[in-house]
């Protein structure tokens, strides 16, 4: 990938985090209960998207860059599950089943991450940095579904678009986040000229 298509790439996951983050506001200025109730739905497709794309950069990634792209998926959605538990004990409600995501999603995320992280550890041979090198770059990302989820709070589960806009956040931020990791070997193993 040439330094002008990554560009573009982090232009275009900006744009589309950024109208994540408006696209409550947006499209459901003063939201009813039950409007666009199908994005509700549509989470289960979003977390589908997400453990294929965790097992698809599984398993494509070897070597160093496998170490490192493993090591920050795993901090990453070991993270994310985390950020939505602390999502559930900060607002969430059990006996609402609006908050349904809260419980059942980040034990899967969670699973995904420790799938990543264990296969990177068994897989890192001589590249034991590249395990730290890859979760500092997880563990930021990471941080920032955990602030997402805590300032969007109880308003995203309840109403439209029901959190959608995080699950959708999780997912762009994990390809992201493969797509730094991995590109930051391309420039550092590149031979000078």
């Amino acid at each position: 990938m040439g330094r002008s298509s990554t560009a573009v790439a982090w232009i275009a996951i900006l744009i589309a985090l950024a109208w994540l983050w408006v696209f409550p506001g947006l499209m459901f200025p003063q939201p009813n209960t039950n409007d666009a109730i199908g994005l509700a739905d549509a989470e289960w497709l979003l977390l589908l998207g997400i453990v294929g794309w965790a097992v698809g950069a599984i398993a494509v990634f070897h070597g160093p860059r496998g170490t490192a792209v493993r090591s920050a998926l795993g901090v990453f959605l070991l993270g994310s599950a985390v950020a939505l538990v602390l999502g559930l004990l900060e607002f969430g409600n059990f006996s609402n089943d609006r908050f349904v995501q809260l419980i059942y999603f980040p034990p899967v995320i969670a699973l995904m991450g420790l799938v990543a992280l264990v296969v990177g550890i068994a897989a890192s041979g001589a590249h034991k940095s590249e395990l730290f090198r890859g979760a500092l770059y997880g563990l930021a990302a990471a941080v920032i579904i955990a602030v997402w989820v805590l300032i969007r709070g109880a308003r995203d589960w309840l109403l439209a678009p029901y959190g959608f806009d995080i699950l959708a956040a999780i997912l762009i931020l994990s390809g992201a986040l493969v797509m730094l990791v991995a590109s930051s070997f391309v420039r550092t193993e590149a031979p000078p000229g």
